[in-house]
């Protein structure tokens, strides 16, 4: 079975109704007055910092200005004579076409005459050292030359003498010259002599000193 409603119970859910949308269209025009005074405010604090960084920007211009005339009127005394002349011939110097082209025709030719001479001087040096290491290689081989001559003369004198010996008794025996050692074997001996060496782990040697081969592990 329906459930009827009175007539007072419709006109109750209806004014329910009407108040709750009346609340939402409030609400909504609240948070819309709400965002429009938050973007004026805004806007306001943008407008402000431009005003002022635009009063900022002014002023140091009049600034400049004011000290660039200042130094133009005081010149005198923060410029040189010598400097003020310079410019002044400068200034009035005629800067025409071909006061131009001649001024770059001659900086072209004082770079070249640079670039040459320069040029110059590394070929210079080159021939100097080309001739250094050749005297260094005659002097070498000169040296080489006399210490095989020298070899050739005490190995002819030997020869003789040996002859000479036998032709006479026979030849003596070489004297025996003991060996030198060098440090590396003394300091061996010293500490074979001197100390007793064990081997400080027992086991397989798996990788000797040496390059090595790239493997997964290695």
């Amino acid at each position: 079975m329906e459930k009827v409603i009175s007539q007072e119970e419709r006109i109750r859910r209806a004014e329910e109704i009407c108040a709750r949308r009346y609340n939402d269209r409030q609400n909504r025009y609240i948070s819309k007055e709400k965002s429009k005074t938050q973007e004026n405010n805004g806007n306001k604090v943008n407008i402000k910092a431009k005003m002022i960084k635009k009063m900022l920007i002014q002023i140091l211009v009049c600034i400049l200005l004011y000290s660039g005339v200042l130094i133009i009127q005081n010149s005198n005394y923060i410029f040189s004579e010598n400097f003020i002349n310079k410019t002044k011939e400068i200034l009035e110097y005629d800067m025409g076409i071909e006061n131009l082209s001649n001024l770059a025709k001659s900086c072209f030719d004082a770079t070249k005459e640079k670039i040459n001479f320069i040029t110059n001087q590394e070929v210079q040096n080159q021939e100097v050292q080309n001739q250094d290491s050749t005297n260094q290689e005659n002097e070498a081989s000169e040296n080489v030359n006399e210490q095989s001559m020298e070899n050739i003369q005490e190995n002819e004198i030997e020869n003789q003498v040996d002859e000479s010996q036998e032709a006479i008794g026979g030849a003596e025996e070489p004297p025996v010259i003991a060996e030198e050692k060098t440090q590396t074997e003394l300091d061996i001996e010293f500490v074979k002599n001197n100390y007793s060496i064990i081997w400080p782990l027992g086991g397989t040697i798996t990788s000797h000193f040496g390059p090595r081969t790239p493997t997964d592990i290695v």
